[in-house]
């Protein structure tokens, strides 16, 4: 029986992350509008299962087109980060807020679970490749825990 668990989140992964792709390559996605809806919809869908309070905030009063490639590894940064949430974080609330600030987008994923530790996570591989997605295109991620909670910030130069 584990075995046909595993195979069958492997299978759920592989359709994933092929969704994933192919949505990115459509130029229209390149629109951060577009990207706040489908994570926001990607949210919805997750957290409901959990019945976790799924919150996402979008307060940037233009959109904007986001350079190529762009939106792909926010995408797969976002739903990574969203994903830790829903398995490790025990949370109940969770918010998604995208918020322009001077020359950058900042996109932030808060919850009020349990928290991690950070130092840990970065060295054994658990959210190095979020770090190594954000470094492809030059934007700043980070992290900060306690036990009331977790929080990552992307910062993207618009």
């Amino acid at each position: 029986m584990e075995m046909l668990t595993r195979v069958e989140e492997s299978a759920k992964d592989l359709i994933g992350g092929t969704r994933d792709f192919i949505w990115a390559l459509d130029h229209e996605n390149d629109s951060l509008f577009n990207l706040f809806v489908s994570l926001k919809d990607f949210g919805d869908r997750l957290f409901s299962e959990k019945n976790i309070e799924f919150r996402a905030l979008h307060s940037i009063p233009k959109d904007v087109k986001l350079p190529m490639g762009h939106t792909r590894q926010i995408n797969l940064i976002v739903k990574e980060s969203m994903t830790n949430c829903f398995k490790h974080a025990n949370a109940t609330r969770v918010d998604l807020d995208f918020q322009e600030l001077l020359l950058e987008l900042r996109i932030s994923l808060k919850d009020n679970g349990v928290g991690i530790e950070v130092q840990n996570e970065f060295s054994n591989g658990g959210l190095s490749n979020i770090r190594h997605r954000a470094d492809r295109i030059n934007s700043r991620f980070e992290i900060a825990s306690n036990g009331n909670g977790t929080e990552i910030n992307l910062y993207v130069k618009i």
